[in-house]
């Protein structure tokens, strides 16, 4: 199932636009600099979505076996989630170390606000989609996209909707938590991010006997590291409040 570009970039925008002013928000909580997020972001996001598409490509190979010139069309399949979140974080790490700061303070930073406008995207796609459709009939001739993390019709599937509102109550409930040490809430955002999309996967496609695709492992991985990793450093104090 493809949706109007024009749609989507707007979806895209405003949940950015929104993402930013929630980033904002955060590093002010952290009593740090705006200017050194927005590097970090101007740095890391752009490779990332590349290195996502090339993730996407590399787990979807069958579906440009055939037709090779489609791997520059961004539009057709969109990227890996999982393998550009990775990455983000990876190069945040990168300018982190260069520039000689602390990576998983500004990994706790990151985290809610890409969370937050994981789940704008996704209740966005549910909800404005269907009216949208209705509305201007004719914009399905316009050029189309595939959007991001969904295939066919998934993003207007009841779980879409669940999904979202979930990830959305985790990015609220990540504000909510005083600060802790450097880690702790990227740690635990990103174990219950993926939880999250571990069990929602299992509901969009529906098989017998269950058939597991590599990010669908990859999510129930993260989601046990992560959350072993969370519970070790409440365990062991590193947890505390700064």
């Amino acid at each position: 199932m493809e949706i109007p570009a024009l749609f989507y970039l707007c979806l895209i925008v405003a949940a950015a636009f929104i993402g930013i002013i929630f980033l904002f928000i955060n590093v002010k909580r952290y009593n740090e600099d705006f200017f050194r997020a927005e590097k970090m972001l101007l740095f890391s996001l752009p490779i990332s979505v590349a290195l996502g598409r090339i993730g996407y490509i590399c787990l979807n190979f069958e579906e440009f076996r055939s037709n090779l010139s489609a791997v520059f069309a961004f539009w057709q399949g969109g990227i890996s989630p999982t393998v550009a979140l990775i990455s983000f974080f990876a190069f945040v790490f990168c300018y982190s170390e260069v520039h000689a700061l602390k990576a998983f303070l500004w990994f706790d930073i990151f985290i809610v606000p890409m969370i937050f406008v994981i789940a704008l995207h996704e209740i966005g796609l549910y909800t404005l989609f269907p009216i949208v459709a209705e509305t201007f009939p004719s914009v399905e001739r316009l050029f189309v996209i595939t959007p991001m993390g969904f295939t066919e019709r998934e993003f207007l599937q009841t779980t879409a909707l669940t999904e979202g509102i979930t990830t959305f109550i985790l990015a609220i409930l990540l504000m909510k938590i005083k600060k802790f040490d450097a880690g702790l809430v990227f740690c635990l955002g990103l174990s219950c991010f993926c939880g999250i999309r571990f069990v929602a996967m299992f509901f969009y496609i529906v098989s017998v006997p269950i058939i597991f695709n590599v990010e669908h492992i990859l999510f129930g991985l993260f989601f046990l590291v992560f959350m072993c990793l969370s519970v070790f450093m409440i365990k062991t104090g590193k947890g505390g409040r700064i």
